[in-house]
């Protein structure tokens, strides 16, 4: 795979419905009083630099698949940190893929009601959860039933195209203040835009910001939601499978370019959707941001198809559709639900393992296995005995993780 098909899929594989939830994260930094521009600030520079991080410890699960010989992530664990618990991974895995799953339902519901209210211009007299309903067995149903999804694989490629295309609507109504007092949307919102005003500190600027500064939890609670837009790093080990080397006979060159390019290209989106949302509606933004604008905004409803498409959901394996739709049915908070899984399994996928897996790598010696290069840990990985006593070492530093994250 080339590098410009590489960056596509890693950013179409970050980019997902999570992004939808971070206007609220933002606006939960602002809690203790915070001016809304001020709030904005910290978010983007969270972003940001979370985003950095994100791109790199991707390529640290790359880089331990190279120096292991694997090719998934569970595979990467064991050779590293023991079998005992590999368990951790596949566990993680299956709370985000359930917690996406019944976020890209409740999305796909709230935004499909909404764009034929749209066209029917009575948005108020639609029962959602009849809509929703309606999706899961004429769409998600038949879906799970297919006997393969490689007819499907194109249709991945509109995603990124569906959340660029929400970002830019968003951004234009940031712009055009049409849900500022003056503008022809205020009146018509269920919930109307308001801002927060710091008000000066006799002791100084730097003082009053203190003052006001972001509390733990709220932080904590933001960096949650943005783990768990960012999350993509149980595909980094095939995808860097497929990647095609470089003239020097490398694949970890051209994978961290297309890593770097696809990160980068997913902070930009996620700080237009966050900032947009938050700047449009401030303190009164939902936890789902396009619930905030009118249902009689032809942008919004652009936004929406954009949102409907634009998710990395994938396709429900038909025995747990039933229990993904209960739950999606029974309107949970999304941006909570969101924040758990990057509370949780995205915190190990995404920060504790990839460091776990570097450390003990790093602890050995590597030599030259043969003449083209490729090398073996000193160490016999394979050893039953190393294996166990790996293991009973990881385990310990496993729950030193958890326990730090869960804090």
């Amino acid at each position: 795979m080339s590098v410009c098909n590489l960056t596509a899929n890693i950013a179409n594989s970050i980019v997902g419905f999570a992004v939808l939830t971070l206007p609220t994260g933002m606006e939960r930094l602002s809690d203790n009083g915070m001016a809304t521009s001020e709030a904005l600030g910290v978010g983007v520079v969270l972003l940001l630099v979370f985003g950095t991080l994100n791109a790199w410890t991707f390529t640290l699960i790359a880089e331990a698949c190279e120096r292991t010989g694997t090719c998934s992530y569970t595979a990467a664990w064991q050779k590293t940190l023991g079998p005992r618990t590999a368990w951790l991974v596949s566990s993680s895995t299956l709370l985000i893929s359930f917690n996406n799953a019944v976020i890209c339902q409740s999305i796909i519901g709230v935004c499909l009601t909404d764009l034929i209210g749209f066209f029917l211009e009575q948005p108020e007299e639609l029962p959602r959860l009849r809509i929703q309903l309606l999706v899961v067995v004429a769409v998600l149903l038949p879906l799970c039933l297919l006997p393969s999804l490689k007819p499907l694989s194109a249709a991945s490629t509109f995603g990124l195209a569906g959340t660029a295309t929400t970002a830019a609507t968003m951004a234009a109504r940031a712009l055009d203040t049409s849900y500022g007092p003056e503008g022809k949307f205020f009146e018509v919102v269920q919930w109307v835009p308001t801002f927060e005003q710091r008000a000066a500190d006799p002791e100084g600027e730097i003082a009053g910001l203190a003052a006001v500064a972001p509390s733990a939890s709220s932080v904590a609670f933001f960096l949650s939601l943005a783990s768990s837009a960012y999350l993509a790093h149980f595909n980094a080990p095939l995808m860097y499978a497929e990647t095609r080397p470089d003239r020097h006979g490398s694949r970890l060159a051209p994978f961290r370019a297309a890593a770097a390019i696809a990160f980068s290209a997913a902070a930009a989106l996620f700080i237009s959707i966050g900032g947009a949302g938050f700047a449009t509606f401030g303190e009164a933004v939902q936890a789902l941001v396009i619930n905030n604008y009118a249902a009689a905004d032809p942008l919004a409803a652009i936004a929406r198809v954009g949102s409907s498409s634009g998710g990395k959901g994938r396709i429900h394996v038909f025995l747990s559709l039933g229990a993904i739709t209960a739950v999606a049915l029974a309107e949970p908070p999304l941006d909570q639900l969101a924040a758990l899984g990057g509370a949780t399994g995205g915190s190990l996928l995404i920060y504790i393992a990839p460091a776990l897996m570097t450390l003990r790598l790093a602890s050995r010696t590597i030599l030259p296995r043969s003449e083209s290069g490729s090398f073996i840990i000193a160490a016999d990985i394979a050893a039953d005995t190393e294996s166990e006593a790996r293991s009973d070492a990881a385990h310990g530093e496993i729950r030193v993780g958890l326990v730090i994250v869960l804090a």
